[in-house]
């Protein structure tokens, strides 16, 4: 990324560079989650946080990055904000054919509260109510395979 510096890379790809942080699961305490982002990039003249997650497959001609893939970015935003003491402003979401860069925005923010906050029920074994259609499914991990709502 121009104008920016590694602080943290999920593995050493290679040449370990000074002062970049590798392979530590990051964590944030208020949403008690934690992951590793791919990278995380520093803004040299401002200071701006910037994870970087990438992707192997492919957006295709579609308008909008995978759900699922917008929720670990967001994710990854609340971690690196309690890591890092300051707010990404903006991530990069990278697939193999496309890049979104992505705003960290109140609106995503409040639905990674959600979703985790579903998750957690889900856990403890409460249901919801599925809202199946091809547009939200057919990135969907449990796509036939666990899913009762999508042919198996």
């Amino acid at each position: 990324m121009p104008f920016c510096r590694m602080i943290y890379s999920d593995s050493k790809a290679g040449a370990e560079k000074e002062n970049v942080e590798y392979g530590t699961i990051l964590k944030c305490s208020k949403l008690d989650i934690q992951g590793k982002p791919d990278f995380v990039f520093e803004s040299k003249v401002f200071k701006h946080i910037v994870p970087v997650e990438i992707k192997s497959g492919t957006i295709k001609d579609e308008a909008f990055p995978h759900e699922g893939d917008m929720m670990q970015l967001a994710a990854y935003f609340a971690i690196a904000e309690e890591e890092y003491g300051t707010r990404p402003k903006y991530g990069r979401l990278i697939y193999s054919d496309y890049m979104f860069d992505i705003k960290n925005t109140a609106k995503l923010r409040r639905q990674l509260e959600e979703t985790v906050s579903q998750m957690r029920l889900m856990l403890d074994g409460q249901k919801f109510e599925i809202e199946a259609d091809y547009v939200k499914c057919r990135y969907c991990v449990c796509r036939k395979t666990v899913c009762e709502f999508c042919e198996k």
